[in-house]
């Protein structure tokens, strides 16, 4: 991830080889839904597979994909103006011209419907996606800037990166190996830089928050260096009391020495002259006894905010060191380290039941459809593995995992089977459960609770041996 800053375009060489590729699987296939994920990304589904455009202008990538994205509760304008002119349309062709960064779509003409071209210009900040008519004359603009009504002019030739550059395998109709690559490569991308923007804003909101304690933390020092001063206004308060007879009225400032210890340095009080001495005497007093009585308290305060000081400078160097953008709120100031724990200590129901594996990995397994939900996109991170029967429906399994580490056998082997006897399949006699980590799993939109879409997915078949089961709810956490 950390070479997605140079990596983030792709060569002509690479869009005409997923074009290829994808060309040889979309040809004369119906364009059945156009879905918007956000501003500048679409997906255009034919059937089970999508074409992903990716037009943000720090990132334009495409790739087929079978992955179904979460969509805005309300698509961009250019998504319906798509849905009304090219939806339920065959694509005739999708050629990429050679050497240029630029993918055309074009669509059959229907009944009562005229053919229609989609222009993918995939140029990064200047990439645009243009509507154009059979002519070649511009309809509508999606993104990027064209003049409609004129006809679609090419744009000016790019430089690219040098043949025999590209990060992905030839093309293969096949196994669409070439797709699959780009389609890693960009959510690879895409990940570390919602990371690294997590990470950018972390850090700020954890400086801030460093520069406003240790301003506090001065005035703080401040105020205990002045409630010291206490206990030498009462000292002075004793030497004007034992020396009441000698102060003249109207005296600003006297010098006065302790009977107690003659041989110290005579004492210079400061002294209101418009205060009469007993009345100065009282003053110091109170003064003196009011400081004292605030040192306490301030010092308590003082070590709190070093103490927070400390902390926020710990949870700055873990930033460096977080994983997901989970784990960097987590460290933000007002976050609970553990929403678990803060949840537990509320006495607030976990979504999960918690297990522990012979070799002491934390099992989460969710205790219905909307717990399923709360289990995966609220409590689990993206490094953790996510387990669920296949062809069923059953709970959500999550196993905490750290970043690259590697669940052991026996583990995965337990987990699968709380899935397995936490599934409609609990009474089969081998049940298929799959596995991936949690980063690969995405909501369904507008889908019941629980419901989701996984990518990645690996596959364990396990028999339900109840004594297995049995000694993990022995060791059932919550």
């Amino acid at each position: 991830m950390g070479d997605a800053k140079k990596n983030d375009g792709l060569t002509a060489e690479e869009i005409g080889a997923l074009s290829a590729e994808a060309a040889s699987v979309l040809w004369r296939r119906r364009l059945d839904k156009v879905g918007a994920v956000d501003g500048h990304t679409l997906q255009l589904w034919f059937g089970e597979r999508a074409l992903h455009l990716a037009l943000s202008p720090n990132l334009a990538w495409m790739f087929l994909t079978e992955r179904r994205l979460p969509a805005p509760p309300h698509p961009p304008a250019f998504v319906m103006k798509l849905r009304a002119e090219i939806g339920g349309l065959f694509l005739s062709e999708l050629q990429a011209p050679e050497g240029e960064r630029v993918v055309r779509l074009v669509f059959s003409p229907g009944p009562e419907r005229p053919g229609r071209a989609l222009v993918v210009e995939l140029f990064g900040r200047s990439a645009r996606l243009l509507l154009v008519d059979e002519a070649g004359i511009v309809i509508h603009a999606c993104l990027g800037r064209a003049t409609v009504g004129e006809p679609y002019r090419p744009p000016e030739p790019r430089g690219s990166r040098p043949v025999g550059a590209s990060r992905f395998p030839p093309p293969d109709p096949a196994t669409l190996a070439c797709n699959r690559a780009a389609e890693a490569e960009f959510f690879s991308i895409a990940e570390g830089r919602r990371l690294e923007a997590a990470r950018a804003a972390a850090q700020k909101k954890l400086s801030e928050e460093i520069r406003r304690h240790s301003k506090k933390l001065s005035r703080l020092q401040e105020d205990r260096e002045r409630a010291r001063g206490g206990a030498g206004l009462i000292r002075q308060g004793e030497l004007v009391k034992a020396n009441l007879g000698r102060i003249p009225a109207g005296a600003s400032e006297v010098s006065l020495s302790d009977v107690a210890t003659p041989d110290s340095a005579p004492v210079v009080v400061r002294l209101d002259p418009a205060r009469t001495p007993v009345e100065n005497m009282q003053r110091l007093f109170s003064r003196g006894k009011r400081l004292a009585a605030a040192l306490g308290a301030i010092e308590r305060r003082v070590k709190e905010c070093e103490e927070r000081l400390a902390m926020l400078a710990r949870k700055k160097a873990q930033a460096e060191q977080a994983q997901t953008p989970g784990e960097l709120a987590q460290l933000l100031p007002g976050e609970s380290p553990s929403r678990e724990v803060s949840s537990a200590r509320r006495g607030e129901r976990l979504p999960y039941r918690e297990y522990r594996s012979s070799s002491g990995k934390s099992i989460l397994v969710g205790r219905s459809a909307k717990d399923n939900d709360a289990l995966t996109f609220r409590h689990a991170r993206g490094e953790d593995l996510w387990l669920h029967v296949r062809d069923g429906s059953g709970s959500h399994v999550v196993v905490r995992l750290g970043r690259d580490e590697v669940i052991d056998e026996r583990t995965l082997r337990e987990a699968a089977m709380l899935a397995a006897a936490s599934s409609s399949l609990s009474k089969s006699d081998r049940v298929e459960v799959g596995y991936t980590r949690v980063k690969h799993v995405h909501r369904l939109p507008k889908a019941p609770a629980g419901t989701v879409s996984v990518a990645k997915m690996k596959s364990i078949l396990i028999k339900i041996d109840p004594e297995t089961i049995s000694s993990l709810k022995e060791n059932m956490l919550s």
